[in-house]
């Protein structure tokens, strides 16, 4: 009998991955999608900003046992309806629309990765909603799409926390990425994949991107930091071909 009980016991460990080396690697980062209008999703969030979308906070492991309670979802809106335009975080369902893009998206956000995670409705919403510290947050995650006419990876969306860098779509760091133009620019910041997590750090994003979109997150010496950091842009000018 005693066999029989360790072999189903080490079936359930090897399906989890602990003796295959596949175990899950502890993932959490902060996303934001960039306004684009050759990009589905970018292309909704251009209706709201020409700078950055957040689309919240992410991560893959429990932090605690926490149980729901029954009032999570409007403590959560407490503290995300005040606070969601502040920082772009806009849902893009259409029931949302009429209230100014709160808070059904937001919500499901705090569920999928807040809740079930062992998170109160503050945690997660301090999570999210208090970013705009310059604290180590790693590259963490990109989407983008190939576009033959640039011969680079478009960049849509990025992700800042912890975990190793996790690519989506593209053709991988031996070819450049782009980022959109953004805020009316007609130029790309143009990065090569083999310096991507140098060059494309937190700290670039809110430098260039949201501290010119929304300067009352970021420190009041803001300027000087961007003044200092210029020199190490690369850009490209944009034209309908390269679109």
């Amino acid at each position: 009998m005693l066999p029989i009980i360790y072999t189903a016991i080490f079936m359930i460990f090897a399906a989890k991955g602990f003796w295959s080396g596949k175990v899950s690697e502890r993932r959490e980062y902060l996303a934001f999608l960039f306004p684009d209008p050759n990009d589905s999703l970018g292309l909704t969030c251009l209706q709201r900003s020409n700078w950055f979308c957040l689309t919240g906070y992410w991560q893959n492991f429990k932090l605690s046992d926490r149980q729901p309670l029954s009032n999570d979802t409007s403590e959560f809106i407490k503290w995300v309806e005040p606070a969601y335009e502040q920082i772009n975080w806009f849902s893009f369902k259409p029931e949302d629309a009429e209230k100014g893009g709160c808070c059904t998206y937001q919500v499901n956000m705090y569920m999928e990765q807040g809740q079930k995670n062992g998170l109160s409705p503050r945690e997660y919403a301090e999570k999210t909603l208090q970013f705009s510290d310059y604290g180590e947050k790693n590259l963490a995650y990109v989407k983008s799409r190939w576009n033959d006419k640039l011969c680079a990876n478009v960049i849509s969306q990025v992700g800042f926390g912890y975990g190793s860098l996790k690519l989506v779509g593209g053709k991988g760091l031996t070819k450049k990425f782009v980022l959109p133009p953004l805020g009316g620019s007609k130029s790309m910041y143009l990065i090569h994949g083999a310096t991507l997590k140098r060059n494309l750090s937190f700290s670039y994003v809110m430098t260039f991107i949201v501290c010119k979109a929304k300067p009352e997150l970021c420190p009041d010496d803001f300027e000087n930091e961007i003044a200092e950091s210029s020199s190490g842009q690369r850009v490209i000018q944009m034209n309908k071909r390269g679109q």
